[in-house]
């Protein structure tokens, strides 16, 4: 079976809103982001079989959620209908894509183009400087500038990890390569200051080391730190400007390692029993902590697979999750009001029955003002969340099952 995604737009009180009815299309969502306009762009997840004809895997909603028609662009790789692996939006709504695709609407590109507003390739953004990119993370900086990490090909530089462009598709700098880090750049943080946190590590294994580093805005490197992290689940989250937290393996065990302000691991901040670890790593304010996997200890006490813990890596004893979700949830947002939003294929948490998508208090008991509505063909929502301004909520939801 093949699961069929779309975005639905949810109110403050957990119903679906009733002015925005999302297209059937498009399937599959792995990524979206929402434009300065309120309309929706999306990509979905590659398939294995053949694309079938007259689809395509980037889309855009309009704010009702109807899909916009004009904006249909295609990507190719040299055989075949591919799909993008990531995309960032500007603030001008423009939307920048990167992957494995060498075209898009039939003219010839690198894995690395921006689109117009009305889906088309910009012809004021043409990748020069380097003559293969394969982009794994985008971001885009305060000061407009893009941060790619990904594979390259740029004349001179060995294995290029980190590479910033200017606004019309130039190579600016290379702010990280090898030995500097091992493997492409997977995580790209900027901060509000300018600097930028980033993450690179080798292709995926039981166990790989990963580098983080922390670049001045000029890309001089201030901070470096490695450790093993965890195979493909892998979190990274920033405490501040100065430490992060990274899942990562400990002395033969699976925790969570706290990186100093010296770039160097300055304690476990908490034990985590099992090797499927965390899977997901979300600051919260006070320099809290959620954390989600497959776990059932941590530092020596029983966790479903779902707890918050304080700045120090102790379990935080203001919130409890009970027994926990069935199914560790795919995705947390906290709010602005400090709730927290859990979506997923989880059916129940604290063993009350609660499907897909449901709304925490800060203390870990459910939200009863929140109950997310149950969609026309019986499936929930279970998408990743994104918060807007009036409180409203979209998700990229999975709502029925083709054959």
């Amino acid at each position: 079976a093949r699961e069929q995604e779309r975005t639905v737009g949810g109110l403050a009180d957990g119903s679906v809103d009733p002015t925005f009815t999302a297209s059937a299309e498009p399937q599959n969502i792995v990524g979206l982001a929402l434009q300065p306009d309120g309309q929706i762009v999306v990509y979905g997840l590659q398939i294995s079989t053949a694309l079938p004809a007259g689809k395509r895997y980037v889309y855009r909603l309009k704010e009702d959620g109807s899909l916009d028609a004009s904006y249909a662009p295609i990507f190719r790789t040299s055989s075949e209908v591919t799909a993008p692996t990531c995309l960032v939006v500007q603030p001008d709504g423009r939307a920048i894509f990167g992957g494995p695709f060498v075209s898009v609407d039939g003219q010839a590109t690198l894995g690395l183009v921006r689109l117009t507003s009305a889906g088309a390739l910009d012809a004021t953004f043409t990748v020069s400087g380097a003559s293969y990119v394969g982009p794994t993370a985008l971001a885009w900086q305060p000061d407009g500038r893009l941060l790619v990490g990904g594979s390259f090909t740029i004349p001179g530089i060995t294995s290029p990890s980190l590479v910033r462009f200017n606004d019309t598709g130039a190579v600016e700098s290379v702010l990280l390569q090898w030995p500097a880090v091992h493997g492409a750049t997977r995580r790209i943080l900027p901060l509000a200051d300018g600097r930028i946190w980033a993450a690179a590590r080798e292709p995926n294994t039981s166990f790989s080391q990963a580098t983080m580093v922390r670049l001045t805005s000029a890309g001089v490197v201030e901070r470096t730190a490695t450790t093993w992290v965890t195979g493909i689940e892998w979190g990274f989250a920033a405490i501040d400007a100065d430490r992060l937290l990274v899942t990562a393996k400990p002395e033969n065990a699976t925790g969570i390692v706290r990186l100093g302000s010296d770039g160097n691991p300055d304690g476990i901040v908490a034990n985590v029993e099992t090797l499927a670890g965390v899977q997901s790593l979300v600051p919260s304010a006070g320099g809290k902590l959620y954390i989600t996997g497959a776990f059932t200890r941590v530092n020596g006490t029983p966790q479903a697979g779902f707890t918050r813990l304080n700045s120090d890596g102790s379990l935080d004893a203001a919130f409890s999750a009970g027994t926990g979700f069935n199914v560790p949830p795919a995705h947390l947002v906290v709010l602005a009001d400090g709730r927290l939003m859990a979506s997923g294929s989880f059916s129940s948490y604290r063993s009350i029955p609660a499907r897909t998508t449901i709304r925490l208090l800060a203390d870990g008991n459910l939200d009863p003002s929140f109950t997310a509505e149950t969609l026309d063909n019986g499936f929930g929502a279970s998408g990743r969340p994104v918060q807007l301004a009036d409180g409203r909520v979209f998700l990229g939801a999975a709502v029925c099952f083709l054959a």
